[in-house]
């Protein structure tokens, strides 16, 4: 476990002590830049997760966010909401890349996910205050 610093757009950093489990991105590069999402998997000391995002725009547009969950299922039900749907196509790889997670524990975990859609535990991406 180290300290951890996300950036977060029109907010004060975010730092807690955890570690990283996962990332994924579809950044692409161009002579303006990178443009595209990376997300930053963390587990904190207390077992929360942390999802960080970055959303990066020709030049020097990005915005960054983080939100909070309590359990892996949280973060299937949030890519399933209308805040976290865009960013489906790299949740799903970003968790099957944790340890003990399989094909076959994700899709059964988007299918319990499914029953319970418009239930999201997430906090709002680029939520003020």
């Amino acid at each position: 476990m180290r300290e951890i610093r996300i950036k977060r757009t029109d907010k004060e950093d975010l730092l807690f002590t955890g570690k990283i489990l996962a990332k994924a991105d579809d950044l692409k590069s161009s002579e303006k830049g990178e443009t595209g999402i990376q997300l930053v998997l963390y587990q904190t000391r207390v077992r929360a997760l942390v999802l960080a995002i970055s959303v990066h725009g020709p030049g020097s547009d990005s915005l960054h966010a983080a939100v909070f969950f309590s359990s892996v299922r949280d973060i299937h039900e949030f890519s399933r909401s209308r805040e976290g749907r865009g960013l489906a196509h790299l949740i799903y790889p970003l968790l099957e890349q944790l340890p003990g997670k399989t094909d076959r524990s994700v899709k059964r975990q988007e299918q319990e996910s499914a029953l319970r859609e418009g239930q999201v535990h997430g906090q709002s991406l680029f939520q003020a205050g």
